[in-house]
Formats: structure tokens, C-alpha cells, sequence
């Protein structure tokens, strides 16, 4: 009898779920949307209450400023952001998602959400509940390795 190995299985699960988030992002190909693109998309999104300027980027993403620099540029060009001015301070550009870039995160929000339900498709509160509760011995376990 073939033993599991708790290692393998969870990296072929989470190859498994990689290709399919790629073939939803491949629904979305023709606006050139790169996984950074996608994660941008959806902050802005969760905050369009409040004014996201370049540099909280820069902070949260932790990469080269020329990087976000050309990913905001690809960004608008493909009309899902613009930048505009800030009345207290004109050398400021907030960035704002156009209504191109609200309907695409509404998609992939959808799309996600209903993935994440297919995932827990027949399973139990309380078995997702043990689910996560084994996540988090593995990765204290993961932790401890790594010290």
C-alpha cells in the first residue's frame, strides 16, 4: 500500500487550483491582466472609500518603484485605472478604477467566489473548520523548520 505524504498532496492540490485560477484568468486574456494586475484591481476595489496614491502601493507591494511605475502605466493604458490629480497637493495622483476596471473585478470577484464555493462543495462547516485548524499546525510546524 502507497503511504500519503501530506507534502504532496498539498502541493498537488495547490497545482491543481493554480491552473484553474489560470484558465479563469485566461477568460480574461484580452486585458492582458497579470496575477499583480489582479491583486491591484481588487485593492483598489476594496478601497474605493479612501485616496490610494502610488507610494501606498510601492509600501504594500514592497518592489521597485519603476516596477509599479510600468505595471499602473500598462494599467491605464488597458483603461482599468486613471490617475488624477489631488486638489491639497497637484504632484499627486491618486489612482481610481475606471468603470472598465470596477466590471472586471466584479467579474473575477464572481468568478472567485464561486470557485471557493465549488471548492467546499459537500463538505461540512466542521470539517473546513478541522481543515483549517491542521492548515495551522502545518504552517507552525512549516515555522519551526524554518528556524
Amino acid at each position: 500500500m502507497h503511504k500519503r505524504k501530506i507534502g504532496f498532496e498539498i502541493k498537488s492540490t495547490s497545482n491543481r487550483i493554480s491552473r484553474q485560477i489560470l484558465y479563469f484568468s485566461a477568460i480574461n486574456e484580452s486585458e492582458r491582466l497579470t496575477g499583480m494586475h489582479g491583486w491591484v484591481l481588487g485593492f483598489l476595489y476594496d478601497n474605493r472609500d479612501r485616496d490610494i496614491f502610488q507610494k501606498d502601493l510601492e509600501n504594500i507591494i514592497e518592489t521597485r518603484k519603476s516596477s509599479i511605475t510600468n505595471m499602473l502605466q500598462t494599467m491605464e493604458q488597458n483603461g482599468l485605472i486613471v490617475r488624477q490629480s489631488v486638489d491639497k497637493d497637484a504632484r499627486l495622483k491618486k489612482i481610481v478604477l475606471t468603470q472598465k476596471g470596477i466590471d472586471l473585478q466584479s467579474r473575477i470577484k464572481y468568478t472567485l467566489n464561486n470557485f471557493e464555493e465549488n471548492l467546499k462543495e459537500g463538505i461540512s462547516n466542521e470539517e473546513i473548520e478541522v481543515f483549517y485548524k491542521v492548515l495551522e499546525k502545518i504552517n507552525k510546524n512549516l515555522d519551526k523548520i524554518g528556524e
